[in-house]
């Protein structure tokens, strides 16, 4: 009688196990470059778009007042400012901040502008730049304004 040459149910069952342990972790590998290929394309639109924002403040040279809110980011625009696809910023929210910021020389010798971008709730989902511009001269500092009595 001939032998009979080949494969038991357990080896074709260890096989099989294998293989799906093999495909499991190649799925798990290519949904985290998904994951960070989408954080890093949202992060390049933050990047962008603040980017435009800080152009709008150099371009301005002062006029911006101390403040501290966070809107929509379309908001921040400047009306007459160079048009962009508005559907690229419609899921950001911006976060501005601009305060007076002291130098060992001069007590308002800058401001710092704080601009923080998110995408989403998510703590890791944000770009912070930080700023300084010289204090603009004219402006009267806050905290320094006559009261007219």
């Amino acid at each position: 009688m001939p032998s009979m040459r080949g494969f038991t149910l357990i080896e074709i069952t260890i096989a099989v196990f294998i293989m799906a342990l093999a495909l499991t972790t190649l799925i798990g590998l290519e949904s985290a470059v998904v994951d960070r290929s989408l954080f890093d394309r949202n992060n390049l639109r933050a990047m962008l778009f603040a980017r435009r924002i800080l152009a709008q403040f150099e371009s301005e040279n002062s006029g911006f007042d101390i403040q501290d809110r966070t809107v929509p980011a379309k908001e921040l625009i400047i009306s007459g400012a160079e048009e962009q696809d508005e559907s690229e910023i419609d899921d950001l929210t911006a976060t501005l901040k601009i305060e007076e910021w002291p130098t060992p020389f001069k007590e308002n010798a800058l401001k710092r502008i704080s601009l923080t971008v998110r995408w989403s709730p998510a703590p890791r989902d944000a770009l912070s730049l930080y700023y300084f511009v010289p204090f603009d001269e004219t402006q009267t500092p806050r905290g320094d304004e006559e009261e007219d009595g």
